[in-house]
């Protein structure tokens, strides 16, 4: 069973296809990124080992990985990035019934569902959508608006946050 630090790592960013904990064995933490991706100081390669959670968290940031191009079109291998963020239901059924959205295509995608978090897909625009709305919210803009709506507010709004802080590939 892998720690709930690893898996929090793993949820947060969507480059990392998998992490096995094999420090019980004499072994290091195994990081496999997608295809997509590979190791900034080590072009083309998607597996490294790190040996501590925090050696593997500094290691894995969207800073240290790199978007592998196309081999035929010299272009990104993905045409439009999505993230999985997990955030908080109670927020997102709310923005789900409101659906603050000009149409269909900038509402991000739940994909999973887990007690009180859901995960939701998005792509850049979904997540200006998803973030501006819980900026309003998070900011106290509303009145009536639950308590648990607008914590949940605040979390999205500094997880949209996060990845826009975050340096470009």
């Amino acid at each position: 069973m892998q720690s709930k630090t690893i898996v929090q790592i793993k949820a947060a960013r969507p480059w990392i296809r998998h992490i096995d904990d094999e420090r019980s064995l004499g072994n290091s933490i195994i990081v496999t990124l997608t295809d997509a991706f590979c190791f900034a100081d080590d072009p083309g390669c998607g597996v490294k080992g790190f040996d501590t959670v925090s050696e593997l968290r500094a290691g894995t940031r969207k800073s240290d990985v790199v978007e592998k191009l196309s081999s035929s079109t010299g272009q990104s291998a993905t045409s439009e990035p999505k993230v999985h963020l997990t955030i908080p239901a109670m927020y997102w059924d709310d923005f789900s019934d409101r659906c603050p959205v000009d149409e269909p295509s900038q509402m991000p995608n739940e994909v999973r569902r887990s007690g009180s978090r859901v995960t939701v897909e998005v792509n850049p625009v979904q997540m200006e959508y998803l973030g501006g709305d819980a900026d309003f919210y998070a900011g106290g803009n509303t009145d009536g608006t639950p308590p648990g709506v607008l914590r949940g507010a605040k979390r999205v709004a500094e997880l949209c946050a996060s990845f826009h802080q975050q340096p470009k590939g």
